[in-house]
């Protein structure tokens, strides 16, 4: 069950009980498909029963066991069953989730596991990302390490629920010899949690390093919230004008920038107070924050003009837009 908790401000407990919920719906999952292949006798079955005990005890698999689950259901659902079997292997053979925040490089995804787990769950030639080298990614690794430092110093709080949400950073390159329309500067992926990936060649200050994990756990926050029901009834194929992005986006994609961006608002001033950081800097989040909140609210219009709200998402929306009225009215 997801969780009831619609509070706006982070908690690490909570975070930490919606990445249960995500693990229960594998597991219950990878039991469902596992008794369909017993039944038929396919080899499937044998190879889904480790994980599904492990699942069982309350072990946490890495993201990799997410995205070769998705695999392996598009390969029964297409009658790809021999393929089907090679992702129960992947799935079988994926390690625990890591405790330590672990910080990557994409890198070729016919060579490395992850790399070809992420490349599997996102367009990599739609939003231009390419594996970045180990030099370009080196310093850009430090200064990802800064910034969740930082974070930890100014909003503890924030900083804890972060660091349930992302266990792993992967840093990718922009595509240079096919460039992209759509710019990416990070981004979090649904079908795999704990990860996050970021743009080498975005600014990668200390503010900007704490805007992006706000930003970016965020969405990791609703992924763990819409298990059971999406945010909006909306029509999945219609378009609306994103405050975030450039090129048009479903509804479900404007709930999202719009809730991340009260919590980047949020983020930011929280930075603006912070004596940990420079004048400049807390002057900078200043603004940031302004601008975080002329996008709320900007979203906040499109969604009560052409928004279709379920329950859950009814109800987050009003935890972020109390906060953001009371911020306003401060």
């Amino acid at each position: 069950m997801t969780s009831t908790d619609f509070n706006f401000f982070p908690s690490a407990s909570r975070a930490d009980a919606l990445l249960i919920d995500m693990h229960r719906s594998l597991y219950r999952s990878l039991l469902h498909i596992q008794s369909a292949a017993s039944e038929a006798g396919h080899p499937l079955s044998e190879e889904l029963e480790e994980p599904i005990l492990r699942l069982q005890k309350g072990d946490r698999l890495d993201a990799m066991a997410f995205a070769d689950y998705n695999q392996m259901v598009d390969a029964i659902i297409e009658d790809r069953y021999d393929d089907a079997h090679k992702f129960a292997k992947q799935i079988k053979a994926v390690p625990a989730a890591s405790s330590d925040l672990r910080i990557l490089r994409f890198e070729d995804p016919k060579s490395d596991a992850l790399s070809g787990s992420f490349a599997s769950q996102i367009d990599l030639e739609y939003y231009g990302i390419a594996p970045v080298s180990e030099a370009d990614s080196s310093e850009y690794a430090r200064r990802v390490k800064i910034g969740f430092d930082t974070l930890a110093t100014v909003d503890e709080g924030l900083s804890d629920e972060v660091r349930i949400l992302v266990n792993t950073v992967m840093i990718a390159a922009e595509n240079l010899e096919q460039p992209s329309e759509v710019s990416f500067g990070g981004g979090s992926i649904f079908s795999m949690p704990g990860l996050l990936f970021l743009n080498v060649n975005q600014p990668s200050e200390r503010l900007d390093m704490i805007e992006v994990l706000a930003h970016e756990s965020a969405h990791s926050l609703l992924f763990g919230f819409c298990i059971d029901e999406p945010f909006t009834k909306n029509d999945p194929n219609a378009t609306y004008q994103s405050p975030l992005r450039r090129d048009p986006r479903p509804m479900e994609g404007i709930y999202h920038a719009t809730f991340v961006s009260a919590r980047m608002s949020y983020a930011m001033d929280i930075a603006a107070q912070s004596e940990v950081l420079t004048q400049d800097e807390r002057a900078a989040a200043k603004e940031m924050a302004e601008a975080d909140a002329k996008h709320f609210y900007n979203g906040l219009d499109e969604i009560n003009e052409q928004g279709e709200l379920s329950e859950t998402g009814v109800a987050l929306l009003q935890g972020a837009k109390s906060f953001m009225d009371a911020r306003k009215a401060a």
